[in-house]
């Protein structure tokens, strides 16, 4: 090239170069923007808030855990704050904010953990997930939680049925409605924490632990609804119950019938069968069931060739009553029927059933099938006499005088009505049977002996007298015994109570 063609374009190179520098010097590139971005990590959930661009400006969050936003998500919002929540946990996270036709700002990063205490608990999973009722449409869940722990949870239903996923819960049980037909579900649970204000931010429901086992169910696809309003008719038996319920929506067809299904637990899994009995009314009465035994029932519609067409109702618990009879009778006295109560033994003397007179004098004691023993016991201050109730319905001391009733299953028998009347005092003092001294410190007991049975009516520390209410006429033994002594010996003396006995002098006899 021709030296004086260089050399003019190195001074067309020379001019470009300063004009440049002028247009740099008259426009200087713009400011950064300012956020300020601040944040905020509770558990697995991340709050961020930063300084407005501007009004009117929406913006754009993204997260990822790379610090190079590789793979990161993002949230739109027109607001200088948002929460987002369910992030891993054990992770670094990395955030940044960028207002609508503006540069990012600086990333900033938090790190996300589950707690292992939380309100003073120890944080678990939920356990022991099982589904007592599948419908069409629905799915009843139950769980367990160990004791004493907190216990709010996420229901995590996938895929999402069409309503939407269930609100946070905190209980153990749920039911899971607005479910598609023929469709099959998977359920986990999350423990979390839930909505609450904390440091100043409205916090959502957190994740504090991970995701509990899994279950899955497929819901029914039966051509009719199921029975509803599945209740007992009372009252309830020993062997048997009554159910009803009422029909589905939809009609049924000709030929179709119900059935009912019994089980040992509410999800139909033990000891499960089908009543042989159906019905074509909306009431049946299960029989041959076992006494004092819990069943769990459920009903469903049949049709034509056995084939079931309806899902399960929802359950029924019906508890079959034990095997009892009823001891019915009367009492007429003078005393306060509330200080009165009845008492039922049985051929051992276990207390069988006891119940309060009632104020006309009536009472009902129920037992189990057998051989019973009534005895009236008077609680009040006053001087009446507990007595045992005789064939005859006179009153006696001593239950070796005492009718026994056989009592059925089921049956009620009668007793005859009894009198319990005023009764007598005994009253008295111990004495050294050698010198006539009074002495302290012994123990006086009365009681009826009669049949060969002994049966104590009362006892007493005497502190050298001794005083006893509440006793039927009759003979009796008077017991006197001084434990821990190396002078007295016990001794027993025979008293015929026929009115008040008063002064009764007890001799306490040295070893």
């Amino acid at each position: 090239m021709p030296k004086l063609i260089r050399r003019y374009l190195a001074t067309l190179f020379a001019a470009a170069l300063v004009a440049a520098s002028a247009v740099t010097a008259a426009t200087p590139s713009a400011a950064a923007p300012s956020y300020n971005v601040k944040v905020t990590a509770r558990f697995t959930a991340v709050h961020l808030s930063w300084k407005s661009q501007g009004a009117g400006k929406t913006y754009q969050v993204q997260y990822s855990t790379s610090s190079t936003f590789r793979s990161a998500k993002s949230v739109t919002t027109s607001s200088t704050s948002t929460t987002i929540n369910r992030l891993t946990s054990g992770k670094t996270w990395y955030f940044r904010v960028k207002a609508a036709g503006s540069s990012w700002s600086p990333k900033v990063s938090k790190k996300t953990s589950y707690p292992s205490i939380y309100d003073g608990n120890k944080v678990q999973k939920a356990y022991k997930i099982s589904t007592d009722n599948v419908s069409g449409s629905s799915i009843d869940l139950t769980w367990s939680t160990p004791s004493g722990q907190f216990a709010c949870f996420r229901i995590a239903v996938s895929p999402t049925p069409p309503g939407g996923q269930p609100s946070v819960q905190c209980t153990t049980a749920y039911t899971i409605t607005g479910l598609a037909r023929g469709t099959k579900y998977t359920i986990k649970l999350y423990t979390v924490a839930p909505a609450q204000s904390w440091s100043g931010i409205s916090w959502p429901a957190i994740d504090i632990t991970g995701a509990s086992s899994s279950v899955s169910r497929t819901t029914s696809n039966y051509a009719l609804a199921a029975p509803e309003e599945l209740s007992l008719v009372t009252p309830q038996r020993t062997n048997r119950a009554k159910l009803t319920w009422t029909a589905p929506g939809t009609p049924l067809a000709e030929g179709d019938y119900y059935r009912v299904r019994l089980a040992a637990n509410s999800a139909m899994t033990k000891s499960a069968s089908w009543y042989a009995g159906t019905t074509t009314d909306t009431s049946l009465e299960v029989t041959g069931l076992s006494s004092d035994k819990i069943y769990y029932a459920r009903v469903a519609v049949f049709g034509a060739g056995g084939k079931q067409r309806s899902d399960l109702s929802g359950y029924l618990m019906v508890k079959t009553l034990s095997r009892y009879g009823t001891l019915s009778g009367t009492v007429d006295s003078s005393a306060p029927m509330h200080d009165l109560v009845a008492v039922a033994y049985d051929s051992s003397f276990n207390i069988q059933d006891q119940a309060d007179i009632a104020e006309d004098g009536s009472y009902q004691l129920r037992v189990l099938p057998g051989a019973i023993r009534v005895r009236i016991t008077y609680l009040g201050s006053d001087n009446f006499a507990s007595s045992w109730v005789s064939a005859s319905g006179a009153t006696v001391a001593n239950s070796s005088g005492a009718a026994q009733y056989q009592v059925g299953n089921e049956v009620v028998v009668p007793v005859p009505e009894v009198t319990i009347g005023p009764a007598f005092s005994v009253s008295g003092k111990v004495t050294d049977a050698k010198t006539g001294s009074t002495v302290s410190g012994a123990t006086v007991t009365i009681s009826s002996v009669a049949g060969g049975r002994t049966e104590t009516l009362s006892s007493t520390y005497s502190g050298g007298t001794f005083s006893f209410t509440g006793i039927p006429a009759g003979t009796y033994r008077i017991r006197l015994s001084y434990v821990g002594s190396a002078t007295y010996r016990a001794v027993n003396y025979t008293l015929n109570v026929t009115g008040d006995v008063t002064g009764y002098v007890a001799k306490l006899p040295r070893k």
